[in-house]
């Protein structure tokens, strides 16, 4: 497919940051790339954690079991909170 590239930055460096910056994360902004592309990951990696733990909690039987993957589900929730926070 196609798509369409802001030209950003006053230097090489910083007009690569900004392409690599709209290809992957779709803002212009390349302030902290490598910082924001690594929290982007994280947040990935939350979210399919939180999906699986949700079904895992909803087919779980044993009781035991089950407080212990809602605890892993409570904690993989507060975690995306605060990396959405900042």
């Amino acid at each position: 497919g196609e798509c369409q590239l802001e030209l950003t930055g006053s230097t090489i460096d910083e007009l690569w940051a900004s392409l690599c910056s709209q290809a992957i994360l779709g803002t212009t902004d390349f302030e902290n790339l490598d910082a924001r592309i690594v929290q982007h990951g994280e947040i990935a990696r939350l979210e399919a954690d939180v999906d699986k733990l949700t079904r895992d909690h909803q087919r779980a039987k044993n009781p035991a079991q089950r407080n212990e993957i809602y605890a892993k589900l409570h904690k993989a929730k507060t975690q995306l909170a605060q990396m959405r926070e900042v």
